[in-house]
């Protein structure tokens, strides 16, 4: 799959704010993914930071929540765009706090085709159902009304009590292979909204353009896959 390096720093190359005499500056990740790199402002410490603020940080457990989560989708984007897409994963992570497991569509319309597992209900061959762990007390901690975001879902705690709940749920089959293919399908599944947010810069559209076909098709390719693969009826 490749080697993934995440790496924070203070980005101290930019201009400084300076408050009382001291100089604040925002955190960046440099994500190295097969010898490409990129560097990401962090969407988890978003305020401005001293070098004294930076040091205290660099214990904390939330950098290594975003660590996970930087991972999680780098690893993604290799599985489904087969290379490393610095603009793709760049574009991507800004809107990851703002996309919603519930929003994604796990059925599209009347034919029954496409249908994954009756949206998710718990009427399918694994006796999952994900409503519960999507508006559960854990996702609505993250939003009242919107429940968990991508973010939160590639988040250690996130990852940690989907695996809770799988168990809980006495789901059939291995609990690391079912997230591996649930964290997938929610990744194809946020494309589409992305996609959405790709229309509205003209980078953005050019990325559309030259991936549209893996954007709009490729999770309900997914879907169908695991319709066999868990012989849904």
């Amino acid at each position: 799959m490749g080697k993934i390096t995440v790496k924070h720093y203070l980005n101290t190359n930019l201009k400084p704010y300076i408050i009382r005499g001291e100089n604040y500056y925002s955190i960046y990740a440099l994500v190295i993914v097969n010898r490409k790199n990129t560097k990401v402002k962090s969407i988890n410490f978003e305020e401005i930071y001293t070098e004294k603020d930076f040091e205290d940080i660099i214990l904390e457990d939330d950098l290594q929540q975003e660590i996970s989560v930087i991972e999680k989708i780098c690893m993604l984007i290799l599985d489904v765009l087969r290379d490393f897409d610095t603009t793709f994963f760049s574009l991507y992570y800004t809107h990851v706090k703002n996309i919603f497991v519930g929003d994604i569509e796990f059925e599209e319309g009347a034919d029954d085709k496409y249908n994954i597992w009756d949206g998710l209900a718990k009427k399918n061959k694994l006796n999952l159902g994900l409503d519960d762990f999507t508006y559960g007390d854990f996702s609505l901690s993250i939003n009242k009304t919107k429940g968990m975001d991508i973010y939160t879902w590639y988040s250690k705690k996130g990852q940690m009590e989907l695996s809770q709940y799988l168990q809980e749920e006495k789901v059939i089959g291995d609990i690391v292979e079912n997230i591996q293919m649930l964290n997938k399908l929610v990744f194809l599944g946020s494309l589409q909204t992305f996609s959405e947010k790709l229309h509205e810069t003209k980078k953005g559209k050019e990325l559309y353009d030259k991936y549209s076909d893996i954007l709009e098709n490729d999770y309900w390719r997914y879907c169908i896959e695991l319709r066999g693969l868990y012989h849904i009826d």
